[in-house]
């Protein structure tokens, strides 16, 4: 479930709380329905935790698949035809930033 999706069940399962109370508090419904509504009050919010959570991690995720990328980038101080490369594909580069990673010939 989305964090929006569950935000909304929380605010929909608070409204049932505060209906079935009011319920009980008259006289028209049994304690049982009221602890049934906070029941799924409860895991409406554990069900948003959850989504909260699992948001925070997929954002972080494509921080630290953003911050790769931003390593992948190469840029010529020429056009040309690359000669000799020294980086793989599947294999990461360690060397140190501004190092040459392949050759460029001028055409």
């Amino acid at each position: 479930m989305c964090a929006a999706g569950a935000a909304a069940e929380v605010a929909e399962a608070r409204c049932q709380v505060a209906l079935e109370a009011r319920m009980f508090a008259a006289g028209a419904t049994a304690a049982e329905s009221v602890r049934t509504a906070r029941a799924h009050l409860a895991r409406a919010v554990a069900s948003s935790d959850r989504a909260e959570a699992a948001l925070r991690e997929a954002d972080a995720s494509r921080a630290a698949i953003e911050a790769q990328l931003s390593d992948t980038r190469l840029a010529a101080p020429i056009d040309g035809v690359v000669s000799l490369v020294k980086a793989q594909l599947a294999r990461s580069s360690r060397r140190a930033p501004r190092s040459r990673a392949c050759s460029i010939h001028r055409t």
